[in-house]
């Protein structure tokens, strides 16, 4: 899958970014999508770097550096 095949995703990014956490829920909230695409969203992330794996129930962390993800994913 290309990082941009979904065209939510940018501002998903920036939406973890701005919430400094990342979950399905969140992002099905905020955009009002179903499970399956906020699903998908977050295991791309995961994929990449951008977010940790799954802890059990608690909201995914942020592990690459903000202007790394910057850089690579948002200012194209």
């Amino acid at each position: 899958m290309n990082f941009f095949e979904d065209e939510l995703m940018k501002e998903a990014v920036r939406e973890v970014l701005h919430q400094q956490k990342a979950s399905t829920t969140m992002l099905q909230r905020r955009f009002h999508i179903g499970y399956n695409r906020a699903r998908r969203l977050i295991e791309h992330m995961e994929a990449v770097g951008i977010i940790s794996g799954k802890n059990g129930y608690e909201a995914r962390k942020i592990i690459m550096d903000e202007d790394e993800i910057y850089q690579k994913f948002l200012d194209i």
